[in-house]
């Protein structure tokens, strides 16, 4: 009996003694989702960790202190904002009611992914749209009411089927894809891709459409650019780790 005392008493100490982990804070924003609505508090709880910041709840509070509901994310959201947390309100299914989104995770590349949560006017709920959530960067155009998502790839031309990524250093393709609402689920519809090839002095738009369940070309557009005017060198510096004017290898 003694001994097991003894053991108990060893592993307290221990615990006592193990550093403790980052305390949580908290962030408050109030937001009025419709016109019909009051402010609803948005409480995040959140911890430091080194250089980013980790969400590890989002609590929805009436003015008068009512929960509205409580959202545990399964894997913290990282982000390098203090100040909002990359918390934002935006209506991105055309409803005329704001919904939520806060940033998954810091990434290093060109696009960035977000949680999403559309307002259910009905329950009075958010419910979390995974197929919004999966779409990179994403923008909302409410006049058309279409969601675009922008991302970069390796750069491929179609008219001369020449890869420009493994040949040259200044090539780049933005990749900006469309999306409609069906059945109230964000459909692809098509996209537009531009290609980049600085060293090359050519800029290329290609646009697709999904026909019959493909996506097919309907349309290429060639130009002629001058880096140094159409991207400024501080931004291809930025950008690709390059000067623009740099002969290609």
């Amino acid at each position: 009996m003694r001994s097991s005392l003894r053991r108990i008493l060893a592993a307290l100490l221990l615990l006592c003694l193990l550093p403790l982990g980052a305390a949580a804070e908290t962030l408050e924003v109030k937001e009025q989702l419709h016109p019909d609505l009051p402010p609803f508090l948005f409480r995040l709880s959140y911890h430091q960790d080194g250089m980013y910041w980790y969400v590890e709840t989002i609590t929805i509070l009436r003015e008068d202190g009512n929960l509205v509901q409580s959202i545990a994310l399964e894997t913290p959201a990282e982000t390098f904002d203090n100040e909002t947390l990359s918390l934002g309100f935006e209506d991105m299914n055309f409803d005329g009611y704001a919904d939520m989104y806060i940033m998954q995770y810091v990434s290093l590349g060109s696009s960035l992914l977000y949680h999403c949560w559309l307002w259910d006017p009905a329950t009075q709920q958010f419910v979390y749209n995974m197929p919004l959530s999966q779409i990179p960067s994403p923008t909302f155009d409410q006049n058309q009411q279409l969601v675009h998502g922008h991302s970069r790839e390796a750069s491929y031309d179609p008219l001369t089927q020449q890869d420009y990524s493994a040949v040259r250093n200044g090539a780049t393709k933005a990749v900006e894809t469309h999306y409609t609402y069906i059945g109230g689920v964000p459909v692809l519809i098509g996209q537009t891709s531009r290609v980049f090839d600085l060293d090359g002095h050519t800029a290329i738009t290609i646009i697709e459409s999904i026909v019959d369940g493909e996506m097919m070309i309907t349309d290429i557009q060639r130009e002629e650019i001058d880096p140094e005017q159409y991207l400024t060198p501080e931004y291809v510096q930025e950008e690709y780790g390059r000067d623009p004017n740099a002969a290609s290898e």
